[in-house]
């Protein structure tokens, strides 16, 4: 179909451009859903400079304004601006519909004028509009029915950037999904401790203030604390069965160290480097070993930087499913981060997660 206006060259092809849909649809969380409807559809735009007489300053700017719907649109001026091709026509071999240009560009200054304004909190003959150029932009207006609803999600054929997603809900997690998720978290060492600290924070919320949102909010969050719940107890146990296994040892390398200030006891005191993000930071290696015969769950330490007595920075290094080793040391880096100054006494320490105090 021949167009009254500069139109360009579709990029996107319908299967991509449900693919962008569908990609974003099973991050919320809907694996099942049903696309009703897809259609090609060109709609009218004015492109137009437009200059504001506000006192001693005259901002000057460019936007579009939907010639169909009378609605302003800041992303229309950057498509134009992108590499595309042009062309006076609509995609063959594709059904497509055409909007009409319910706002013509002798209507156009008045229009735009009082949306600018309006927008801007100004009077409209504060607003002048200039070389105006109308262009028709394609794109696919795509029906999705999910949530118990249906959406019209509008994406543009040039760059893929899709509109009215935003409205669509995340699902809530069910049983089965938020157990996998757990499971997956329990595979690293890091996962155990974050399930762990989550089940002692709502238990410790339950406990003084109670579920949000009343009963609804209480069956809501019932899955995810029994499943950390479960965690916590099941974590107690795992790290148990290795806790009188294997050993490890950590120490900073020595250039983290001042040893001016160290008399051979106690701990050492720590020499930190100073980041551009005036952070401070040291680096050091903890060193497992496993000499028994069995193979060990995990080991897991956790290593400080402190300041009158107290941990002001700390991280973890870890091994999981740890093969004997015999007398051979597994070796893993660390480094510990925090805010602080220079001029702060440190002093470092480490210890076994289950043995720490």
């Amino acid at each position: 179909m021949l167009l009254d206006a500069t139109t360009f060259k579709t990029v996107l092809t319908p299967e991509a451009a449900l693919g962008i849909i569908q990609k974003e649809l099973v991050r919320r969380g809907w694996k099942q859903f049903d696309i009703s409807d897809v259609k090609m559809v060109y709609t009218p735009y004015w492109m137009f400079s437009f200059d504001v007489l506000a006192g001693e300053s005259s901002p000057t700017g460019k936007t579009a304004l939907n010639a169909y719907s009378g609605e302003l649109n800041d992303y229309v001026p950057y498509i134009l601006d992108r590499a595309l091709k042009k062309t006076k026509e609509t995609e063959a071999g594709i059904e497509a519909d055409v909007l009409p240009t319910a706002i013509a560009k002798n209507e156009l200054n008045a229009v735009a004028a009082a949306k600018i304004a309006a927008h801007a909190g100004i009077q409209k003959d504060s607003v002048t509009i200039s070389a105006a150029t109308k262009y028709y932009i394609p794109s696919y207006l795509v029906w999705v029915d999910v949530a118990g609803d249906s959406f019209k999600i509008d994406i543009d054929v040039l760059l893929g950037n899709p509109q009215g997603l935003d409205a669509i809900p995340e699902k809530p997690k069910g049983w089965n999904e938020a157990a996998g998720e757990t499971i997956e978290k329990m595979k690293k060492p890091a996962g155990w401790l974050e399930l762990i600290s989550k089940a002692f924070g709502m238990v410790a919320g339950a406990a003084k203030g109670g579920a949000p949102g009343g009963e609804g909010g209480m069956k809501q969050n019932l899955i995810p604390i029994v499943l950390v719940l479960l965690v916590a107890v099941a974590a107690y146990f795992y790290f148990a069965r290795g806790s009188s296994q294997g050993s490890v040892t950590c120490d900073l390398l020595p250039q983290y160290y001042r040893p001016a200030e160290w008399f051979g006891f106690g701990a050492k005191p720590v020499k930190p480097m100073l980041q551009a993000d005036s952070s401070l930071r040291v680096e050091g290696t903890c060193s497992f070993t496993n000499p028994g015969t069995e193979d060990i769950s995990s080991i897991i330490a956790l290593v400080k930087v402190n300041a009158n007595g107290i941990a002001i920075g700390q991280n973890t290094s870890s091994v999981a499913l740890f093969a004997p080793t015999g007398r051979t040391s597994t070796l893993k880096d660390f480094e510990i981060v925090w805010p602080g100054s220079t001029r702060q006494k440190y002093l470092f320490s480490y210890c076994r997660l289950e043995q720490c105090r």
